[in-house]
């Protein structure tokens, strides 16, 4: 795969750590791609999570950390870490694309942070590799997830504890959604189809959406919460064309979610450490964070609108996740065979 000049840029300054340097994992495997910085006690949960939903590899590209909180990870065989100090804002996609075209083509991978858990409709039921085969019967090369705020009813607990992640931050709001059609032609398609603009859209009703729980507390930005994270790269897709999208891809006929867990113990000085530093092309989010702590301090996520996560039913039952016919065919038969 051709290199961009700024791609060419990162290949220059990329430092292999430790791990593999090259992946040997089939195309019907899946590898974790994740930039980090400073990813403190989340390192441990996510890399856990993926290895629990079947994914084979996990490959962490540090962007001048100053925790030291990968040392503890570097001799484990299933994670590749490397080092690229390149500015955040200027090269995040760039930092991703490169890692992603380098070792992953021909296979599958998901592109996510550290603060997000991928999952999708009925993963109760049907693994990772289950699914793998539905998106490669089906030649399909991308999947479209939208993040879903989760937050503890307790408030900015600690992302470490005895109980999981996502059975400790089991809160979510679904109201002040904004949802916009994938082939729409209005603002929205003016400032990111670029991005977007070229992938084969299979179900009509996967949307778009902005908005929720983010912008019913901190108010006033848009808060795009749709994302392209499962990937097969192969030589017609343009892995990331923005931090939230792909381009030239086929996408699946049902939607996935990436449960997002931003609302944790040190996101207010998170938001401080960015504010002083300005290092992030969002900054203005970050803005409205840090407005409302200053002058709030006590607010609380949870509102009257918002519910506890059982399971993804409830997210297909309230429109959030998307599934086809033939998709819901396909998990009865791998269900039925007990595979």
């Amino acid at each position: 795969m051709e290199f961009s000049a700024k791609e060419m840029i990162v290949e220059r300054d990329i430092i292999h750590v430790s791990g593999k340097s090259k992946l040997d994992t089939s195309s019907s495997e899946v590898n974790v791609i994740c930039l980090v910085k400073d990813g403190g006690d989340y390192i441990k949960p996510f890399i856990d999570y993926y290895f629990t939903i079947g994914t084979k590899h996990v490959v962490l590209l540090d962007n001048n950390s100053q925790d030291n909180s990968l040392t503890g990870f570097q001799s484990d065989p299933r994670i590749s870490i490397f080092q690229c100090n390149l500015p955040f804002k200027e090269f995040e996609c760039e930092m991703r694309s490169y890692l992603i075209k380098t070792l992953c083509k021909n296979r599958w991978c998901l592109n996510v942070d550290i603060d997000e858990y991928f999952d999708y409709p009925h993963s109760n039921k049907v693994s990772l590799n289950n699914l793998i085969e539905y998106l490669k019967n089906n030649s399909y090369s991308a999947v479209v997830a939208n993040m879903l705020d989760m937050f503890s009813e307790r408030g900015l607990e600690s992302i470490k504890g005895s109980e999981s992640v996502k059975a400790r931050f089991n809160h979510y709001d679904l109201t002040n959604l904004e949802k916009i059609d994938y082939q729409n032609n209005g603002y929205f398609a003016q400032h990111f189809s670029k991005f977007y603009g070229h992938n084969a859209v299979s179900n009509k009703n996967i949307q778009f959406i902005l908005g929720g729980i983010r912008k019913t507390i901190f108010k006033g930005g848009k808060f795009l919460l749709t994302k392209h994270p499962l990937i097969f790269i192969d030589d017609k897709i343009q892995p990331v064309s923005h931090p939230h999208f792909v381009n030239n891809a086929r996408l699946a006929d049902f939607s996935a979610v990436l449960f997002h867990y931003k609302f944790v113990k040190g996101f207010k000085e998170k938001i401080n450490m960015i504010i002083n530093n300005r290092d992030v092309p969002n900054i203005s989010e970050y803005e409205l964070y840090h407005k409302l702590f200053a002058s709030d301090s006590k607010f609380e996520f949870k509102q009257d609108s918002s519910k506890r996560l059982n399971d993804d039913t409830q997210l297909i039952e309230e429109g959030f996740l998307i599934t086809s016919d033939e998709y819901e065919r396909f998990c009865k038969i791998i269900n039925k065979k007990g595979l």
